[in-house]
């Protein structure tokens, strides 16, 4: 099948992976909504949109590892200790910095966009939605291709 013949909006029943996400209030990527406004199957664009980042990613290990309700700067800071291959207390104050601006300016609001996360911009929590199980395996491939599981405490990640 060549890619201009693949339907960009097949399911994927060989995971159970139920591919219908609510569209983003910027706008779908192409495909991802009907005429009615309607959101549609998941598009590839969707879910690679979603996964493209490694920040993104992280911050999807981490929810969907310890699930429930987590303040954004524990998200953040376990993050910044990801990124930057070392412990919690060894994070610099530029590099939290820089990863809670992103976490509060976009990936968090994208990730709550698409559906899998629900953000709490006043009481600054964070909280996976059954829909973020959903890609448990998709993040089960990406999380081998980025190195081997986080620690349980979330204090460090091995590459």
């Amino acid at each position: 099948m060549t890619p201009s013949n693949h339907d960009s909006q097949t399911s994927c029943p060989d995971v159970g992976l139920d591919t219908r996400l609510p569209v983003p209030p910027d706008g779908p990527a192409d495909g991802d909504r009907d005429g009615d406004g309607n959101a549609l199957d998941l598009s590839p664009d969707a879910l690679f949109d979603v996964l493209a980042t490694t920040r993104s990613r992280y911050v999807l290990y981490y929810l969907v590892d310890h699930g429930g309700t987590t303040m954004v700067d524990t998200v953040a800071t376990t993050v910044t200790a990801w990124e930057t291959e070392t412990t919690a207390d060894g994070i610099s104050r530029d590099s939290m910095e820089d990863t809670l601006i992103d976490l509060v300016h976009a990936t968090l609001p994208k990730l709550d966009d698409y559906g899998f996360v629900e953000y709490d911009t006043d009481e600054k929590v964070v909280t996976p939605t059954p829909r973020a199980d959903d890609l448990e395996p998709f993040l089960e491939i990406a999380r081998q291709l980025d190195g081997p599981e986080a620690e349980a405490d979330g204090t460090a990640f091995e590459k």
